[in-house]
């Protein structure tokens, strides 16, 4: 197994984690370039561009070469589940009976299959294989845009998740949910508005204020703005209708 949400790590056979001992950052960076490019043949001077553009040609070809040789002698130690193969014209990495945590996700939820109570369970592992952001503490400009896609996949998931519970009346799961979508992305206003909702139905009128309250506070302080109109008409609805209660 391999993950590649927040932390990256190898797990054997047995649930061992095992860490490669990179000889370089750039022999790093470009093991993850690869891995980035899986199954497909990544030019050389792609790679030179990428890891050495300020190197003349020899010698950046030179540092490629050698960089490639000290990631053959670290796959080594996989049993063969990592394969580095080169052509004429660049390297290919593939992987052997790896199971990756990023495929995993897109493979579940790029299904096109509604969510229901036979599916839920898949769903719910999905969003649970995404447990922070592509490679995490690594800045290469590269991942940037597959981490913000990524992201948005797993945003547009947990609220068809979120839909989801709500017709079926699981509060608890909602805010659970919500709450955690919340600690991750603190400007995600729909969530806050699923919050209330679900603290609505269990007549939970002191939580449906502060939320509220918190979202209204958070989005003028960071961005000076006021909350999406759904929110606030949602609000003042449910505050027309608990009349008694917010005099």
């Amino acid at each position: 197994k391999m993950t590649l949400f927040q932390r990256v790590a190898i797990l054997d056979s047995n649930n061992q984690l095992r860490s490669p001992n990179w000889r370089t950052s750039k022999v790093e960076q470009l093991f993850y370039y690869l891995l980035h490019r899986r199954g497909q043949v990544v030019d050389k001077t792609e790679l030179i561009e990428l890891l050495w553009p300020d190197f003349d040609l020899k010698k950046a070809f030179s540092q490629l070469y050698t960089s490639i040789y000290h990631i053959r002698k670290t796959i080594e130690d996989y049993d063969g589940h990592f394969l580095l193969s080169n052509t004429s014209i660049g390297y290919m990495l593939t992987l052997e009976d790896v199971s990756l945590d990023v495929e995993e996700f897109e493979n579940i939820v790029r299904k096109d299959q509604a969510i229901s109570k036979d599916t839920i369970e898949e769903f719910e592992y999905a969003i649970s294989l995404y447990k922070g952001d592509y490679l995490q503490g690594y800045d290469y400009f590269w991942i940037e845009s597959e981490r913000q896609r990524l992201e948005q996949l797993w945003t547009r998931t947990v609220y068809w998740i979120l839909n989801y519970y709500y017709t079926q009346k699981q509060s608890d799961k909602i805010i659970e949910l919500a709450t955690e979508i919340i600690q991750r992305f603190p400007l995600e206003e729909k969530a806050y508005l699923f919050l209330m909702k679900a603290y609505a139905r269990r007549n939970q009128k002191v939580m449906v204020e502060q939320t509220y309250a918190q979202i209204t506070e958070l989005l003028q302080k960071e961005l000076q703005e006021e909350p999406q109109p759904e929110i606030t008409c949602w609000y003042e609805d449910w505050k027309k209708k608990n009349k008694e209660w917010s005099t």
